[in-house]
């Protein structure tokens, strides 16, 4: 799911802002190494073959399987927890925020496994084991 880029909503030179947005509240990306063999390829797909489930690569070729989940403490767009929130929360900066960049966030994007193996067959990467036959998968 790619997200709408924000129109600037700021005065110039301030922080861009996080109201109403909670976009952040709503997944967790968890890194994962770059894939280079075949078990990384179908871990990928296996990945992928799971609901709200994503794979991107950022920018700077840092890869990431991403859960779309909500965080148990937000309270409609607010955090509910705000005072005793995790460091990942309060550590986060806004600026950093797919939202309010000026171009797409990811590099590769991967919402099934079929947009997967098709980059890997473009890529000419040899992504399957011998057991396994060619599947059309959901």
């Amino acid at each position: 799911m790619h997200l709408p880029i924000l129109p600037p909503d700021r005065i110039p030179g301030e922080k861009p802002s996080c109201k109403g947005c909670a976009h952040c509240c709503k997944h967790i990306a968890i890194p994962i190494d770059k894939p280079s063999c075949k078990e990384d390829y179908n871990n990928i797909i296996w990945y992928l073959l799971h609901e709200k489930v994503v794979v991107f690569c950022n920018h700077e070729n840092e890869w990431f399987v991403q859960f779309y989940t909500t965080c148990k403490g937000l309270d409609g767009l607010r955090c509910g927890v705000y005072p005793g929130r995790p460091s990942v929360c309060k550590d986060y900066d806004v600026e950093n925020c797919e939202r309010h960049g000026e171009d797409s966030a990811d590099k590769y994007f991967f919402s099934t496994a079929e947009q997967f193996m098709s980059w890997l067959k473009k890529k000419k990467i040899d992504y399957k084991f011998k057991w396994q036959k060619e599947v059309k998968y959901p």
